[in-house]
């Protein structure tokens, strides 16, 4: 089996354990491969005949998973209506000044959540804000009656602030870095960017490269540093929110001790998973594999 093949193989697997069809480009951009993949090759390891993967409409999945296509476009029309209220609120939340960067997160991202899924949002701050910026976050949800927390019995389109992390912890840790994460960098779906803070964001996370080669394009990424209008206003600001921040950080760590779970708190990220789907999923993917006779 030639390695593009095995590429085609691992990227249609994982995507199959999301029930998840890919288009040809989204197969190309997702390709899990060692190396970077030509649409040209690409294209000639799918006109060849294969027991292990079919192409039906333009979709691509594992042999014998033409059902994934009518799931997919049900779940296409549910994230429609999502992404449109999603869109409603981050244009309030924007409003936040400390905010730099939301984007959407997890199914929603790829146009795959079903009826009763929430809406999770990605938040890059400004350095040293991320205590009272939730705080400011959750406030704002709460008012517009859309927040999810541990009490919420039906969590269809409300809102979870999955991960915020702040300018200083864009760059994923070594232990962070592996397939998972990579792709959920590379599928985040942006809504609001201030001040090229995805692009800082991409840069800062070259690495997912190392799984997913086609996915970004790095020299197209604008590295410009877009300095702030008045930079001593800028200062002042950080200056008089240390206390604010200092406070805010103390009462939600205190009420969090009660409920801590699979949650990652760090000086510069905050990251709410009750279960822990990155080892879930990996874990399938591992399984998986192995019927295909590849690691």
């Amino acid at each position: 089996m030639r390695s593009a093949e095995k590429a085609v193989i691992k990227t249609l697997v994982y995507s199959d354990i999301f029930e998840f069809p890919l288009s040809y480009d989204e197969l190309w951009r997702f390709l899990i491969s060692p190396k970077p993949v030509s649409k040209k090759s690409l294209k000639e390891i799918l006109n060849r005949q294969s027991q292990n993967f079919s192409v039906k409409n333009g979709w691509h999945y594992l042999f014998q998973r033409d059902s994934l296509i009518d799931i997919r476009l049900q779940r296409n029309k549910e994230s429609s209506k999502k992404l449109t209220d999603a869109k409603k609120i981050v244009s309030y939340l924007s409003l936040v000044p400390t905010i730099y960067l939301i984007g959407i997160s997890g199914a929603l991202a790829m146009e795959n959540a079903g009826d009763k899924d929430d809406i999770d949002l990605f938040v890059i701050t400004k350095t040293n804000t991320i205590w009272i910026t939730r705080f400011v976050l959750i406030l704002i949800l709460q008012v517009f009656g859309v927040r999810r927390n541990r009490s919420t019995k039906r969590a269809a389109n409300t809102v979870c602030l999955n991960m915020l992390i702040d300018e200083a912890g864009m760059a994923f840790l070594l232990e962070k870095r592996g397939l998972y994460t990579a792709h959920e960098i590379v599928q985040l779906r942006t809504l609001f960017n201030r001040n090229n803070t995805y692009e800082k964001f991409i840069s800062a996370n070259k690495w997912v490269l190392n799984f997913m080669p086609n996915s970004i394009d790095i020299k197209k990424l604008r590295n410009e540093d877009i300095k702030d209008i008045k930079k001593s206003l800028n200062y002042l600001i950080s200056q008089l929110l240390i206390i604010p921040e200092f406070f805010a950080k103390i009462v939600q760590l205190w009420y969090m001790k009660r409920h801590i779970t699979n949650e990652k708190i760090t000086n510069h990220m905050l990251a709410f998973h009750p279960l822990d789907y990155k080892e879930i999923v990996l874990k399938k993917y591992r399984k998986r594999l192995k019927r295909y006779g590849l690691k």
